[in-house]
């Protein structure tokens, strides 16, 4: 983990750049962010991935006012912002009172502090939670250079464990092979992040273990490399958790104490399969992140297996893989 960070007390002015919560999905960034935003400092939106989906239209563009209309229709069309409960006059005030031009970074400011101004007037600070965001840091730290980093790190088998549930309860689907490789996938992308970043003193990784096992002297830690006071109020953050109620299904625990019995479930919610894969395809960091319980595997054994979930992976992804490169050729640039 990163090493403690002593900076002056914050001002009482909302600060310039935002901060970011990010982690392998199913990671527990949900649940941190609701201990965040428990902060009476802290206005920190819900998951939402806007500013990577505006960034390859409007990332060089010189002026956002000039495309403001445009802007706003495409950052309103983001899936999952509706969660963020802005209205659009809440952002046409703003933009029309910033000093001009908007380039970009800005433009993503002015969305954090609406949100700070609408639902936590009095903190001092606001941000943004996306997992997937781990794998963009440095676009992240390109665009918002005094912006911060809050990273959740998780065992990879309570990942799984926890995906199996999410996906079995969603529809179903769950495909033993197939989805074993893509979350060992997504929390090695994500470690190589943590690894890229974690001498960054903007960067600060936490562990899902001790923040269920060792809560407050976790958190204490935290806010401390966030440089801001403790507060009592993020102990009880189930009882002011905002989760929304069309994402209560697989968010349930943001409105429960930590409870470190369910540490070890993912040890009866695997197969022996699934177990032995994980450990497989993740031994670079799983002795260094995970809770302690490890198995063995034999590649001999795996092989067959992986073979087939690889070939099954090649196949599945091909239409995300497709959309990944067409899409960018049908946007044009706002310039």
């Amino acid at each position: 983990m990163t090493k403690t960070v002593h900076h002056a007390p914050p001002d009482r002015t909302p600060t310039k750049d935002p901060l970011l919560v990010v982690g392998c999905q199913r990671s527990g960034t949900t649940l941190l962010r609701t201990i965040l935003n428990s902060h009476a400092d802290c206005a920190i939106g819900y998951e939402c991935d806007f500013w990577e989906q505006l960034y390859p239209i409007y990332g060089e563009t010189l002026d956002i006012w000039t495309h403001k209309e445009r802007f706003l229709d495409d950052l309103f069309s983001v899936p999952r912002f509706a969660f963020w409960k802005l209205d659009r006059a809440d952002l046409d005030a703003l933009f029309a009172a910033a000093p001009k031009p908007i380039p970009f970074a800005r433009s993503i400011r002015l969305i954090c502090e609406a949100y700070r101004q609408k639902h936590k007037p009095r903190a001092t600070a606001y941000g943004v939670k996306n997992p997937n965001s781990i794998e963009r840091l440095d676009l992240f730290f390109e665009l918002f250079p005094n912006g911060r980093v809050v990273h959740i790190i998780r065992d990879p088998r309570a990942v799984l464990a926890s995906e199996k549930k999410k996906l079995t309860k969603r529809d179903g689907k769950f495909s033993s092979r197939l989805n074993t490789i893509r979350v060992a996938r997504r929390w090695n992308r994500a470690m190589r992040g943590h690894d890229a970043h974690r001498s960054d003193p903007r960067y600060c990784g936490v562990l899902y273990h001790d923040l269920i096992t060792d809560t407050e002297p976790t958190l204490r830690t935290l806010c401390k490399r966030l440089a801001i006071p403790f507060d009592p109020d993020m102990l009880r953050y189930y009882e002011t958790a905002d989760t929304p109620g069309a994402e209560m299904w697989q968010h349930a625990l943001t409105k429960a104490p930590p409870n470190p019995n369910r540490l070890s479930a993912h040890l009866d919610d695997l197969t022996a399969f699934e177990n032995a894969t994980m450990n497989y395809l993740c031994r670079a960091h799983l002795a260094d992140y995970s809770d302690g319980q490890q198995t063995g595997f034999s590649r001999i054994t795996l092989l067959p297996h992986l073979t087939l979930g690889w070939a099954h992976w090649a196949i599945a992804g091909l239409p995300r893989k497709t959309a990944h490169v067409v899409r960018p050729l049908t946007r044009t640039k706002a310039r």
